[in-house]
């Protein structure tokens, strides 16, 4: 079989799931794993909402755990508030503070440098031109003075012989610059960002020959889809060393599945073996405290709705996308999600104030930092076990390598007291595991019914009653992610009956028929016929605003592959743009099946010529799927007056 993970089954009463992500990449990637035991960490921008007498112990728990990667926000503004003739005039006492606290622990700072002070600032309305040309010097130079002082063999090291040096080594370049909401003139404008970086590199460079620039993506295309190419167009990409990346994803799968398209992208641009460096990842998450209460306030039942996990299963996802990604030849070298604390700010909605490791009030971990902190210590202890070497590289991005060690998925296929009718139950380190598939299939291989675990790891499924009391087999497997193996055992009894034994070299099963008589070969999957996909979107109708009630547009969507009716749900974005500005902002996520139309409203300042888009990110086997409409404000026709 090919190295990565697999699945497999005990014979009992639990069937040991081990997944198998292995996907072929367009074009090559490197076979290569993370370098260092320095790999998970998080991101410490919200370390203030926590109780001061609580955040040391946070940052012990981090240290303890190994997860010695701190990323901070460097603020231009907070360092050089005013200029100075001739020179600079840098004030270094709040992160000299910072720094110190880190390095006492272990801990190493993970810089990203974003905004500008008020002087540097270009024409235009406050705050929409924040960094123009003429600043990239000033900048370059700032960044290069906190190289100066902070990196290899720095300034501050030298004054504080006691501290074990944790110098810095990466610098990420502003934050998240192909979205219009952080690109500093609220534009993503490829070639300016590129121009950025091309300008500071050698001042950086020049303080610091090592340091690493990262330039920063978000997750998703965002407002220019072809930002990357632009951005390699320019020369953006020949002057970076690694890619930050934002794979921010509601699961496992679909966090493993926006790298493999990155590294895809990074490929056909002449960088496949580029460094991606994860530095921001995650998911808002459903806290239960102590008291048995939630935080936020949000009812069990509308968990599943809103596509939010429990805390147990955010802490799943994120353990495994961290471990798969660490191990994979996707060349990711670090992963540190976001963000060390809450900051219940929020209400009762599930928002980014709802995303973090530790409570505020008493610095508690969550099930989240419990299960990162056990996925980063198994990580490091890789490395202590087996010396410098990284470990091999599990086939995700492409190939892989040999001796791979494989991810272990624990899984229960049940009954569930109906006829043709199974449930699967996921989980990861002992958490419950989001987008594992359940698929039913008959004997000739021909799919009968499939569905997807939830937040809290369960799926079922039941087979078509025509097809009841006929042969069929129940198959799992990480959704999204490729899987080259699959465990599959007869449903009609837990514990599939036949003496059922992994077949070695094949990372298969045999299959069972349901009497248990005899069994019968694993079925090829049939290589699905080529097809396009598309994308359409349409406005159904159109409320206006009226008191305090915003405008509302309906839209019919739908999605599809030629015929086909795939049971894969696909994630899309729903941006607007009113018209003659030129910000745009996400209103949801929508989730379609191809072949389903669905309807689905958007609410808020929604005027005649406002763009609603929909838009999918670039995926393993398909492609980027957008499409857009302009709203229509026609009030709805009056009702003719009912007749006397």
């Amino acid at each position: 079989m090919r190295d990565g993970l697999f699945l497999r089954r005990r014979l009992a009463d639990i069937t040991r799931v081990v997944a198998c992500l292995a996907v072929a990449s367009a074009a090559a990637a490197p076979a290569r794993a993370a370098s260092s035991p320095q790999f998970v960490g998080t991101n410490l921008q919200t370390l203030g909402a926590v109780a001061p007498a609580a955040q040391d112990g946070v940052l012990d728990r981090l240290a303890a755990s190994r997860m010695t990667l701190a990323r901070v926000e460097i603020s231009w503004p907070q360092i050089e508030p005013q200029p100075v003739a001739g020179g600079a005039d840098y004030q270094w006492d709040g992160i000299d503070a910072l720094v110190r606290r880190l390095a006492l622990r272990g801990l190493r700072a993970v810089p990203i440098f974003r905004h500008s002070p008020t002087w540097a600032w270009g024409p235009g309305d406050p705050g929409t031109n924040e960094l123009p040309a003429s600043s990239y010097p000033a900048f370059g130079r700032m960044i290069a003075a906190f190289a100066a002082r902070y990196g290899p063999g720095g300034a501050f090291w030298r004054t504080a012989p006691q501290l074990t040096p944790r110098p810095t080594l990466s610098y990420e370049i502003w934050n998240e610059a192909n979205l219009d909401e952080y690109a500093w003139n609220r534009d993503a404008n490829p070639e300016a960002y590129a121009a950025l970086i091309v300008r500071v590199r050698p001042i950086i460079r020049a303080a610091q020959p090592s340091a690493v620039l990262l330039a920063s993506l978000a997750y998703q295309p965002g407002d220019e889809p072809n930002f990357l190419g632009r951005f390699a167009a320019a020369g953006g990409l020949a002057a970076i060393d690694a890619m930050g990346y934002h794979p921010y994803a509601p699961d496992a799968a679909e966090t493993i599945r926006l790298v493999q398209g990155l590294r895809g992208q990074l490929a056909a641009l002449g960088k496949a073996g580029m460094p991606i460096y994860a530095n921001e990842a995650g998911q808002e998450a459903v806290v239960t405290n102590p008291d048995g209460t939630t935080t936020p306030q949000v009812a069990p039942a509308e968990w599943g709705w809103q596509h939010f996990p429990s805390d147990a299963a955010r802490g799943a996802n994120l353990a495994f996308a961290a471990e798969a990604l660490g191990a994979s030849d996707c060349g990711v070298e670090q992963f540190l999600p976001y963000s060390v604390s809450d900051t219940e700010q929020a209400g009762g909605k599930l928002t980014e104030a709802y995303m973090g490791l530790f409570r505020p009030k008493d610095g508690a971990a969550t099930q989240t930092a419990l299960a990162l902190g056990r996925a980063s210590l198994r990580w490091a202890q890789r490395f202590d076990a087996g010396g410098p070497g990284a470990p091999a590289a599990l086939g995700l991005c492409g190939p892989g390598a040999p001796g791979a060690q494989p991810l272990a998925i624990d899984g229960a296929f049940t009954g569930t007291g109906q006829p043709g009718c199974v449930a699967l139950s996921a989980s990861y380190d002992g958490n419950p595991l989001e987008a594992v598939a359940l698929q039913l299939r008959g004997t000739g291989g021909e799919v009968l019914a499939s569905r997807e675990t939830n937040a809290f790891g369960q799926a079922s499924a039941c087979v078509p009653e025509a097809a009841r009391g006929s042969a069929f087999t129940a198959v799992g497997w990480l959704l999204n992610a490729g899987a080259t193996g699959e465990v599959e055992c007869d449903v009609a009894a837990v514990g599939c009956p036949g003496g059922v034994a992994m077949r070695p070299g094949t990372g298969r099963l045999s299959a069972v028929d349901v009497t248990g008589i005899r069994p019968t070969p694993a079925p090829t999957p049939a290589t699905p016929p080529a097809c396009t996909w598309k994308l359409s979107t349409t406005q159904s109708s159109y409320t206006p605003a009226k008191g305090r009630r915003e405008a509302a547009v309906t839209i019919k969507a739908a999605v599809g592959c030629g015929t086909s009716r795939s049971a894969k749900r696909l994630r899309f974005n729903v941006y607007t743009r009113a018209s003659g500005t030129k910000r745009q902002r996400k209103q949801r996520t929508v989730v379609l099946t191809p072949g389903v139309a669905k309807r689905l409203t958007v609410r808020g300042k929604l005027r005649g010529g406002t763009r609603i888009t929909l838009s999918r990110r670039t995926a393993t086997g398909i492609p980027l799927l957008t499409d857009s409409f302009t709203v229509s404000a026609r009030k709805p026709a009056k009702k003719p007056a009912r007749r006397q």
